[in-house]
């Protein structure tokens, strides 16, 4: 507090007026508005030291017998594939919810993406159904820095690639997963759903991209491959496979019905993917599905026909999810500094490989032949397969993860959470809010946060509320962590806040620092690194359940800071997010005389 006190009065008072009164009454106008995340005008960004990109990849419905099945198609023997002889790390883990029912892949995404099991069909929300979990892609890319971006052959606000982007308490409300996806203005999104209800058709998936910041859109396979090299910021939406009466499929096509001419494979967007995140100067993390495994293993098989389709289309978008992983792994082995992992979220049809005694290494479908005679030639060996399905459902059944390129000591992987944790710990164990609540009866605030820190380094929780025009830091705590990497904290305090207020939780560790999500997935609380405490601050430890905080509160409309602003700025630094109801704008005007900024928040009604 004192240096910042002696930095501040280098400047005169009546300038720092004149600034302030300007600032305002400006107006913000939409053009000054920037995206959610990290801010590169300022000396904001945070140091990414050296973190790897996270290619992960999920084969939905994806068993270990689709992969031995696709194995003996592809190469001949059971353990053929891509992962079998270049991942260094295999285990096998149970994908049931937190019911410890067989799960959907809204669930089981859920898991994978935050580490929390949860209901069925809930994405990115907690089993109560009211509390946000915040997902690995916001950790990193809000907190870290990272580029990002959501590959699929489902459509793309299925349950899967929902669970990286949006949190709702149903997978089915696409229109609002859609819009919570748009809003992280991710560098990629690829997928099906061109002709989705909720999309229309191709027409208004070109509107919808463009209104949301795209201007590089593809809408056919011709017009993917003209960005993959190009794009810096790719949306790709796909889907023209028609039936007989002329009705669309709402997902990609099965990769054996795709019309090359129209739609491109998932080989082909993973690499596009690839292409335009490995651009951006800082790490990426990139989710894969290989969605349309699942909906094979969904089908009928009542009769031989029926029978037989289902091998044919479950075995041969498992093969093609595997190629994707190849395409994957090539990027990785050529970077140096790329993590790849292959995952499933459940096992779909209970398959079973019976009898393959009659393939073996010779008569490959192989590189040399057109993709007619490669095809010909792969349902030709599937029909020499004895394949049975115990039904068209999930199952419990245990499947496969692989990984190439962790550094961890301890590769253990025993339930669907445990893959989040994993990667927790290669980025460094970083702090999770687990659980955070806040109620307000009669002017007194009751809160609880319960954080997980796998190496218990994490040394500050921080509390601050949003209401009206006034931003109030509310609570510095310096906690301390006693052998266990679970602490939960409760506390009460008064209040004065008369209209709505939205609390946002932040952990410090070391030079980062976490933040949790508010209502509406509201990610202002990622810019709070503009804001630092001025207040004395409590220190608690794992023992302590209830300590009495400091009842400190700025609540002012204008919060100075002492975050440096770069001396090339130009302008003003503008930050936005939406609430229920409104738009708040955080507004820091660079005073280059000292290195300093006035930070002020200003609302604006939503039309």
């Amino acid at each position: 507090m004192a240096k910042y006190m002696k930095r501040l009065q280098v400047i005169p008072i009546l300038f720092m007026l004149i600034l302030v009164f300007q600032g305002i009454n400006s107006y913000v106008s939409e053009d000054q508005i920037s995206t959610l995340g990290v801010i590169e005008n300022g000396n904001i960004v945070k140091e990414l030291d050296n973190l790897p990109n996270i290619i992960f990849m999920i084969g939905d419905g994806m068993g270990v017998e689709q992969l031995k099945a696709a194995s003996m198609v592809e190469y001949g023997v059971l353990n053929g594939t891509i992962m079998d002889y270049e991942f260094s790390d295999y285990g096998l883990y149970g994908t049931n919810d937190i019911e410890n029912k067989t799960t959907d892949s809204a669930a089981a995404g859920t898991a994978l993406s935050t580490g929390q099991l949860t209901n069925y069909g809930r994405v990115g929300m907690k089993s109560n159904g009211e509390t946000y979990v915040k997902n690995i892609l916001e950790y990193l890319r809000y907190d870290f820095g990272y580029s990002s971006g959501i590959v699929s052959t489902t459509h793309i606000a299925h349950a899967t690639p929902a669970t990286y982007v949006a949190h709702s308490n149903s997978r089915h409300n696409y229109e609002e997963i859609l819009s919570q996806m748009l809003n992280h203005e991710l560098e990629v999104i690829l997928g099906g759903g061109q002709n989705a209800a909720y999309i229309g058709n191709k027409n208004k998936a070109k509107t919808l991209a463009k209104n949301s910041g795209y201007d590089d859109i593809a809408t056919n396979r011709e017009e993917l491959m003209k960005y993959t090299n190009t794009s810096e910021k790719l949306f790709g939406i796909f889907g023209q496979y028609q039936f007989e009466g002329g009705t669309y499929e709402s997902h990609m096509p099965y990769e054996l019905w795709r019309n090359t001419t129209l739609d491109p494979s998932l080989i082909e967007m993973t690499e596009a993917a690839i292409n335009v995140l490995e651009k951006n100067p800082n790490p990426f993390f990139l989710m894969v599905e290989g969605g349309r495994i699942d909906h094979a293993g969904h089908r009928s098989f009542n009769t031989e026909d029926a029978y037989e389709t289902k091998n044919q289309l479950n075995i041969i978008e498992t093969i093609f999810f595997e190629k994707s992983v190849k395409k994957a792994l090539e990027f990785a082995k050529n970077d140096g500094n790329t993590i790849v992992i292959v995952c499933s979220d459940h096992e779909t049809g209970g398959m079973k490989l019976i009898d393959y005694s009659g393939l073996s290494t010779d008569d490959l479908p192989n590189k040399d032949m057109n993709r007619i005679d490669q095809m010909s030639k792969r349902l030709e060996r599937i029909s020499l397969l004895n394949v049975t399905w115990q039904g068209t459902a999930h199952t419990d059944t245990f499947v496969p993860i692989y990984a190439y390129g962790l550094n961890i000591d301890n590769f253990n992987v025993n339930q669907i959470i445990d893959i989040f944790w994993i990667l927790n710990e290669e980025l460094g164990s970083f702090p999770v809010i687990d659980d955070y609540k806040f109620t307000i009866n009669d002017g007194v605030l009751d809160y609880y946060v319960s954080l997980k820190d796998l190496d218990t380094s994490a040394t500050k929780i921080n509390l601050f509320a949003i209401s009206n025009d006034e931003i109030s830091i509310m609570n510095e705590i310096n906690i301390e962590f006693n052998n266990m990497a679970i602490m939960n904290y409760n506390n009460s305090m008064n209040i004065e806040f008369n209209e709505t207020v939205e609390f946002f939780i932040e952990i410090i560790d070391g030079n980062n620092s976490v933040f949790s999500l508010g209502s509406e997935n509201n990610l202002i609380a990622q810019q709070v690194e503009h804001l630092k405490p001025i207040f004395e601050t409590t220190t608690i430890t794992q023992s302590s359940s209830n300590q009495t905080l400091s009842e400190t509160m700025l609540n002012s409309t204008i919060v100075s800071t002492s975050t440096e602003i770069n001396e090339n700025t130009e302008g003003d630094t503008t930050i936005s997010s939406k609430t229920s109801n409104e738009n708040i704008y955080f507004h820091a005007i660079p005073l280059w005389l000292s290195g300093y900024a006035i930070v002020y928040i200003r609302r604006k009604k939503l039309n």
